[in-house]
């Protein structure tokens, strides 16, 4: 009979790990890369798919990122509340750029569990769809809103453009760290309130590094993501 004397896995040092931040890696892919295809809608139809080479990633994300930063200050927090959009990859990398940390939120929360997840991350502003399978999103916001004093700004993703079009194009944009925190991400709550994990920049761009290199995806491959919006580096 064998036992385990030993529980020390000695760290994989055969890859460095990167001090880069969100916003550092998708400059990085649009200058390697700026033609290629970053983002596609995933849409039934085919001719109705958008698309963002990573040059229009970047530019969009740059001018989301001036837009943030006319309504919110570097380190504070905004949630997404939404499903699989291109406009939530646009925030996220927006957001990097700005240094303002993104709260992950399940569209399918309730008014219980919308209060707990904005309430304790402390939300300054969410983005939201107009209506998200049979429910209309901004009532359900307005039913908790009295018990969020921190949030002050609600955007529809609906008004994107508008949104985006807000930002002063001389804005400069601020210097973020691989260490600040990027993302708040919240589990589902299966087993009590939803838990928030905090994610650095550092962090997210290097598990998206080991990720593609475990699976063997070369530079110029296509992914389907079905789970949350994420961009990985273009090479």
């Amino acid at each position: 009979m064998s036992r385990l004397s030993t529980s020390y896995l000695a760290a994989d040092e055969s890859r460095p790990v990167l001090e880069m931040t969100v916003g550092d890696l998708l400059r990085d892919a649009a200058a390697a890369a700026p033609h290629a295809i970053a983002l596609v809608e995933g849409t039934p139809d085919p001719e109705g798919r958008r698309r963002w080479t990573y040059a229009e990633l970047l530019a969009e994300a740059e001018q989301a990122a001036r837009a943030l930063l006319g309504r919110f200050e570097p380190g504070e927090r905004v949630a997404v509340w939404a499903n699989n959009i291109p406009e939530w990859v646009l925030l996220e990398h927006a957001a990097a750029l700005a240094g303002i940390t993104i709260v992950t939120v399940n569209p399918a929360l309730r008014a219980e569990e919308l209060t707990h997840v904005l309430g304790q991350s402390r939300s300054s502003g969410v983005f939201l769809v107009p209506e998200y399978r049979g429910t209309t999103m901004t009532k359900l916001l307005d039913e908790v809103r009295g018990d969020l004093p921190a949030l002050r700004e609600v955007v529809s993703f609906a008004d994107w453009d508008k949104f985006t079009a807000s930002g002063s194009p001389s804005l400069a944009l601020p210097e973020v760290r691989p260490l600040d925190p990027a993302q708040v991400q919240y589990t589902s709550g299966t087993t009590g309130v939803p838990k928030g994990a905090v994610l650095h920049h550092r962090g997210i761009v290097n598990n998206a590094r080991f990720y593609t290199g475990r699976v063997g995806m070369p530079a110029g491959c296509v992914y389907l993501n079905p789970c949350r919006c994420s961009i990985l580096p273009a090479a």
